[in-house]
């Protein structure tokens, strides 16, 4: 419908916005990984005699990596406060409560990967959804390549739109959404990863599934291809459910 194009158009722009940042951010990606180090040094060489004698330590990655850790240590943990004696006790079992759920839910590890990317790209993002998967909650640090905000917005806050896009196998995809026709949803082919390198999946079919928050994050429309899957008022009040 007039909808889906008027949000795919808008999306696409976004994506091509996006582009020369993507770049910027493989370059980032290697340097960190060490290979965009290597580069650098063996360039500085004239003589190809000394280059196979060259030995380097990727401090860089050993650094960020120590600053990363540092980072998730020093976020704060739930803690429930008693204001008076006959609370201490339901405070002190709410408090390791929500530090026990918040080890299930493995939100360390997921911080970890979001500072990862912020300190690396300068753009870590978690998402906090409902895994139709899992029938249960779910915190997980994204790809920041793979979110597409208002390119005239300065702030998330002002993005009159937020595109996430997904990329799932064919069974995950009908698990997550009954009505799908996997065979009409854009295939995603070959990805490129984060560093440059290219992942097929082993020859393994994978398609592309659109979640666009617009309107401010109070609608939510999600699509694959031509397929209208969802077009109903966001779920979280709302909001977009990420964080940057």
């Amino acid at each position: 419908g007039r909808e889906l194009d008027d949000l795919k158009g808008r999306v696409e722009l976004a994506v091509s916005a996006m582009s020369l940042k993507h770049l910027a951010w493989r370059n980032l990606q290697r340097y960190y990984d060490g290979v965009g180090q290597q580069e650098y040094l063996l360039a500085k060489v004239t003589d190809d005699r000394l280059k196979d004698d060259i030995v380097w330590t990727n401090f860089v990655r050993a650094s960020l990596d120590q600053y990363t850790s540092v980072l998730v240590r020093g976020t704060p943990m739930p803690y429930v406060v008693a204001e008076t004696e006959e609370q201490d006790d339901p405070a002190k079992r709410t408090t390791t409560w929500l530090q026990a759920l918040n080890r299930h839910y493995n939100v360390p590890a997921q911080q970890r990967q979001c500072y990862e990317k912020g300190m690396v790209l300068g753009n870590g993002v978690l998402k906090v959804y409902w895994d139709k998967a899992v029938d249960d909650v779910a915190i997980r640090a994204l790809d920041p390549r793979m979110v597409f905000v208002d390119p005239t917005a300065v702030r998330l806050a002002d993005a009159s739109f937020v595109a996430l896009k997904n990329i799932y196998s064919p069974d995950l995809a009908e698990l997550l959404y009954e009505d799908i026709k996997v065979d009409d949803a854009e295939e995603a082919g070959t990805v490129e990863l984060a560093n440059g390198d290219q992942d097929d999946a082993g020859g393994e079919k994978r398609i592309i599934i659109w979640e666009v928050y617009h309107k401010f994050g109070a609608k939510l429309f999600i699509y694959a291809g031509a397929q209208e899957l969802y077009n109903e008022e966001t779920p979280l009040n709302g909001r977009c459910p990420i964080h940057l």
